[in-house]
């Protein structure tokens, strides 16, 4: 089943925290269609409650009334018994046929545009770069090399909310072969302008 996944934190480990999260169909919340509020019932929740920095699972199956091919709206809190709203996030997702296209991590870790790469050394046929998007916004990701000339594009356009995984292909099937040495993954998003060294032999 689709889930959100969610993680709170704060700086006493013994505090007990609880999420809620709300969607709808309405960018503006006027008309919150869906409540799943811990203090109201934890049925969907995979625990009653959780500690700091431990993963919370909301459950979204069928029962909730979501329509296939419609896009939704959602809003998530985290509050301990003394500070609601502690943190809170927002973002969307469309309902597919088999459910919701993926899950959602939510931590203040991710309210930061950040890139990944898994090896900056590389000798395999490509490159996977990671990028966590804070908020909707536009993202340009593309390869220099070490004079700066621009030699792939791996993205270029709108982009929402999220984690994505990019792929550049080294092979030569698909485009033309690139030889060894150093080049650059560079990633233009939410103000921020992020390089990455990679080490082609």
């Amino acid at each position: 089943m689709p889930t959100f996944e969610m993680v709170g934190y704060d700086h006493d480990p013994d505090t007990v925290l609880k999420f809620k999260v709300e969607i709808t169909d309405d960018s503006s919340f006027s008309n919150v269609t869906h409540v799943f509020d811990m203090n109201v019932s934890t049925s969907l929740w995979s625990k009653n409650s959780y500690a700091p920095g431990e993963i919370a699972s909301l459950t979204l199956n069928r029962e909730n009334e979501l329509e296939v091919g419609k896009k939704y709206f959602w809003k998530a809190y985290v509050y301990d018994p003394l500070n609601f709203e502690k943190i809170s996030s927002i973002g969307s997702f469309f309902v597919g046929y088999t459910g919701i296209e993926s899950s959602f991590k939510i931590s203040r870790l991710d309210t930061v545009f950040k890139l990944k790469i898994q090896n900056s050394i590389v000798s395999s046929k490509g490159v996977v770069v990671d990028a966590t998007i804070p908020f909707h916004d536009y993202l340009k990701l593309y390869v220099v090399d070490v004079k700066g000339a621009k030699v792939k594009t791996l993205y270029d356009g709108n982009i929402e909310r999220g984690g994505f995984r990019f792929f550049w292909n080294l092979d030569g099937i698909d485009e033309k072969k690139i030889g060894s040495g150093i080049f650059y993954i560079i990633g233009e998003s939410c103000g921020k302008v992020l390089k990455k060294k990679v080490d082609i032999f």
